[in-house]
């Protein structure tokens, strides 16, 4: 009957908990503070890295890559 046309949703159906994005949005203030810290690391390795020792420099990095991969891991995307 009415198959291939399509239908207008009305606005006052829409809210964000309906949204089906919401439910798997995660902590996103979290996982920011978390990637901003791993970004001031970051920022010291790259500033202050012609000074440090080799060994230093390269476990701030791996550091910062650990605290990006825990922020994801504790306050990413969740399925839904």
């Amino acid at each position: 009957m009415d198959q291939g046309r399509m239908r207008t949703i009305p606005s006052h159906t829409l809210s964000s908990s309906d949204a089906p994005a919401s439910r798997g949005a995660g902590r996103p203030a979290v996982f920011t503070a978390i990637v901003m810290v791993a970004l001031a690391v970051l920022m010291t390795v790259l500033l202050g890295g012609p000074t440090m020792p080799l060994a230093a420099s390269i476990a701030m990095a791996g550091v910062s890559v650990l605290l990006v991969a825990i922020g994801w891991v504790v306050a990413g995307p969740r399925r839904p």
